[in-house]
């Protein structure tokens, strides 16, 4: 983080709710994962592999957050950042098609 970001843990922001938005952030993802919307492609823009039903089934209300998927999500409030999309460079191999 640089010099002039602040950081915020669940017990000093209890009024965030961090289950609706990683219910969100996680739904866009399986979307994008499901649906062609972009009409010159083909393909999804990802493929979620094996998670995608344990994705599927959290939305759904049928099942918890899936143990094998993890969330990282940052709020920017500059607007050079608000522009870019961040990617977990470490983990992108399970989504091909992720970092196009």
């Amino acid at each position: 983080m640089g010099p002039d970001a602040i950081a915020f843990d669940q017990k000093s922001t209890p009024d965030i709710d961090r289950d609706a938005l990683a219910y969100f952030a996680l739904s866009i993802f399986w979307r994008a994962s499901i649906h062609v919307w972009d009409r010159k492609k083909k393909d999804p823009i990802i493929d979620l592999g094996p998670y995608n039903e344990g994705v599927r089934k959290y939305l759904l209300g049928e099942t918890s957050f899936p143990d094998n998927v993890s969330l990282f999500m940052v709020v920017c409030d500059d607007p050079e950042s608000q522009d870019v999309f961040y990617l977990n460079y470490a983990h992108t191999s399970a989504f091909p098609g992720a970092a196009d």
